[in-house]
């Protein structure tokens, strides 16, 4: 089962998914790490350790592997309006997490 979840992964980051599972399947989990580490990075400041900036380096790595994964699969939906709408979220999301970062 492992492998089968890799084999998926890879085609996801390669763009071959499609898009739904890319934004869905793959992106409530990562939304989920996320959020575990935003509560880590917060905790970790609020003892004014380093390690809080490690923790916030693999947010932003975790954040671009969903981004560019999800750019990736945007094409492949059955109407294109949706590669249009999702590239459009994405777009947004980098511009405000610059800002916020």
């Amino acid at each position: 089962m492992r492998i089968r979840r890799i084999a998926l992964l890879r085609k996801a980051l390669g763009g071959e998914e499609r898009l739904w599972i890319a934004w869905w399947a793959w992106g409530l989990p990562a939304l989920t790490i996320y959020v575990g580490l935003y509560v880590l990075e917060d905790e970790l400041r609020s003892t004014a350790d380093l390690g809080a900036d490690l923790v916030a380096v693999c947010k932003l790595l975790l954040f671009c592997l969903w981004t560019s994964m999800a750019w990736r699969c945007a094409g492949n939906v059955d109407t294109p309006a949706w590669t249009l709408a999702a590239r459009a979220a994405l777009v947004l999301a980098v511009v405000l997490t610059a800002i916020t970062f």
